[in-house]
């Protein structure tokens, strides 16, 4: 529908911009808002987010505050679940299963990967003693999560992927990448 075209937002608020199934999300520093592929508004969420995020697979998401520990789960029609991180958030990921994993910062370890059920249930947790989690993927059947984590070794910085199975207490697999 051209009468919808073009979509404006203020660019100076834009924090990114990115496709929700098959939709568009815009995320800024007040809001996010969600358009369908015709530019029609399906809906908007006000935050108080000091420093928003967005992280989306497919037609799920979470919007949240990186540093602080306030989240939303979001689909492309709707805002589904609204949360608090026991700690302060680095990065977060929705999983295709309803799945959703939070990376924190830890308390008695570097980083904590939390994985939860989709009725907000913790089905998962493993503490990163010594590096940092950057990045979490989860499998599509929601009984795996990948977490890329970034730590110093003898002065030279290293990335690693770690692969966990959530019946297991230690990754079932790890690369480092130098």
């Amino acid at each position: 529908d051209a009468d919808n075209f073009p979509i404006v937002v203020n660019t100076d608020s834009t924090i990114n911009t990115m496709i929700i199934g098959d939709n568009i999300v815009v995320l800024t520093t007040e809001n996010f808002s969600v358009y369908s592929h015709s530019g029609k508004l399906v809906y908007s969420q006000p935050h108080n987010f000091a420093s928003p995020a967005i992280s989306v697979n497919g037609d799920k998401g979470v919007v949240f505050d990186r540093g602080y520990k306030s989240y939303m789960l979001i689909n492309d029609k709707k805002v589904v679940y609204t949360g608090e991180a026991p700690h302060a958030l680095i990065c977060a990921e929705y999983g295709e299963s309803g799945n959703y994993a939070l990376g924190t910062y830890g308390e008695g370890a570097t980083s904590m990967l939390t994985v939860y059920s989709a009725t907000n249930k913790i089905n998962f947790q493993w503490n990163c003693a010594y590096e940092h989690i950057v990045s979490i993927a989860l499998s599509p059947n929601g009984k795996f999560a990948g977490a890329a984590v970034v730590g110093a070794e003898n002065g030279e910085v290293f990335t690693c992927v770690k692969y966990f199975g959530f019946d297991y207490n230690e990754p079932l697999n790890s690369q480092t990448i130098p």
